[in-house]
């Protein structure tokens, strides 16, 4: 798949957003799929004011080894490893440089009995919004040109209940630790424009549902 998404502005802001996405399937040995995948963006933004100019940009590759079927007894495993490279400022010294960090998953199979599944799962996700659902999807948004990653490890555990045909119930219980998580700071208003600021923050998340199908 190919996404580009643009932000142009005459005025004041201007940007350019590219994704490019490659995904290719091998056999080994014979039967057990390996799925390689690797990605390139690349995006820059410039805001452009009065009292200066603020610009930056940075290419993130993005390269991932998937083994879909391990069966270890009752278990059946999913492993991805992966390496993430991106390029961010640092807040403390405002100096620009590039990182190299790994992005692994694992997802854990197994039936408890014939109407009762579970699965466990974790993973390192490193992802930036794209310009168009950051700043296109909610008015009055500033730009920000300097938003790092966000950086997170996650884990969610899930029970799937099948007691008849008809009735599927499925619950699911998750915990993340993110760095740089992305979000409208409605503190940061500017004193000139009707507009919020978006701006990372570091955070924990908990949280579960649960959801019951009938057909």
């Amino acid at each position: 798949t190919f996404r580009m998404d643009s932000q142009d502005s005459k005025e004041v802001d201007n940007g350019i957003d590219i994704m490019l996405n490659l995904n290719m399937a091998a056999f080994w040995p014979l039967v057990n799929p390996i799925g390689l995948k690797a990605s390139v963006e690349y995006f820059s933004v410039k805001d452009e004011s009065e009292v200066g100019n603020e610009e930056f940009w940075s290419p993130i590759f993005r390269l991932y080894i998937e083994e879909k079927f391990i069966n270890i007894g009752p278990f059946n495993f999913n492993a991805k490893a992966g390496v993430v490279s991106f390029r961010e400022r640092q807040k403390d010294n405002n100096i620009s440089r590039t990182y190299v960090q790994p992005a692994p998953s694992v997802t854990i199979t197994t039936l408890l009995n014939d109407k009762l599944t579970f699965q466990l799962s974790g993973d390192r996700v490193i992802n930036r919004p794209g310009f168009a659902k950051l700043y296109f999807h909610e008015d009055y948004v500033a730009l920000n040109p300097f938003l790092n990653l966000e950086k997170a490890w996650r884990a969610n555990a899930t029970f799937r209940f099948h007691p008849s045909k008809k009735v599927n119930v499925r619950t699911t219980e998750f915990a993340q630790i993110v760095d740089d998580l992305i979000y409208l700071d409605k503190t940061k208003k500017d004193k000139n424009e009707l507009s919020w600021t978006p701006d990372n923050l570091n955070t924990w998340l908990f949280g579960g549902k649960a959801e019951i199908n009938l057909s």
